[in-house]
């Protein structure tokens, strides 16, 4: 079975494809299921042989970020992946402060998974450049812009512990406790609270964005949590 993972940066993917490819295919050929089709990290000249492998390759996991969708829709690939995949698994993190804010620390540390904790001031402007893409995005997910899929999973909802995240995916009937436990390469991230010095300021700055006529795509978001997207 060839499993898709899609959702958008700093919203568990990596973490889920790590576990997914682990326990589904943990010996699989493709060595670019992590973001084959994102064009700042690979050559787009090679994304029709990159899908021709997947094609290829009954058994494999492969994530992309909705941005990668788009790119692929640029190169005339899209309708051809998705036929390719047999199931898709969907991640949403559904605290869109928390998601916007991750990304602006990420960015301005250039830190993913590890960070040092010297505290940081983000400015307005670079966190509402993110706030847009993750709200729009959000919106495509919810309007079927990015396809159909078998299953939404939400951040918060992830338990961390690999084995237990992979049995509720219902996607393997074994017994978890029968599964060998491994240490994710990713972790989660110290609280922001004592990474941004401004963390009130932007916090404050996201319940306006949120009550703005800016962002009215039909999200129904209270407290700057994201209350549906099916």
């Amino acid at each position: 079975m060839r499993i898709h993972i899609i959702g958008q940066p700093r919203s568990g993917t990596t973490y889920i494809f790590n576990v997914v490819r682990q326990y589904h295919a943990n010996q699989q050929d493709i060595d670019f299921g992590n973001e084959p089709f994102n064009s700042h990290l690979r050559n787009s000249s090679k994304f029709r042989s990159h899908l021709t492998n997947i094609v290829d390759t009954s058994t494999c996991v492969i994530k992309n970020h909705t941005t990668h969708l788009d790119y692929m829709k640029q190169h005339n690939l899209y309708n051809e992946f998705c036929k390719a995949m047999d199931y898709t698994l969907c991640i949403v993190r559904k605290n869109l402060f928390d998601l916007t804010l991750s990304m602006c620390v990420s960015i301005n540390k250039d830190q993913w998974y590890k960070y040092n904790q010297n505290p940081i001031e983000i400015e307005t402007e670079l966190f509402e450049h993110f706030y847009s893409g993750f709200y729009w995005n959000t919106v495509k997910l919810k309007d079927g812009v990015y396809g159909n899929f078998d299953q939404i999973i939400y951040y918060e909802n992830l338990i961390r512990t690999p084995r237990l995240d992979w049995s509720n995916l219902n996607i393997c009937n074994t017994d978890p406790m029968a599964l060998i436990n491994f240490k994710s390469q990713t972790s989660i991230s110290p609280a922001k609270e004592k990474m941004v010095s401004n963390y009130n300021e932007l916090l404050d700055f996201c319940f306006q964005l949120q009550n703005s006529s800016k962002y009215d795509g039909g999200l129904i978001i209270k407290d700057n949590i994201l209350q549906d997207i099916v």
